[in-house]
């Protein structure tokens, strides 16, 4: 189990996140995702249907880049 472990590990710190390894390839799990207004940018609802609009309009508390959270 440890082997596995560590796989994961490695394949999510050389660019493919871990959620995306617990589903078939190819599914959006982006897809029809309600931001509330108290979690979006602007204070407005947002429904995204890809990582890259969720990731313009979810209000994040972390600092530094948006983009390297892709």
């Amino acid at each position: 189990m440890l082997g596995l472990v560590q796989f994961v590990v490695n394949e999510a710190f050389y660019g493919v996140p871990i959620y995306q390894l617990l589903y078939k390839e190819g599914t959006n799990l982006f897809e029809n995702v309600k931001i509330p207004a108290e979690n979006s940018i602007d204070g407005q609802e947002h429904i995204v249907n890809s990582q890259e609009e969720f990731i313009t309009y979810y209000r994040n508390k972390e600092k530094g880049d948006p983009k390297a959270r892709m």
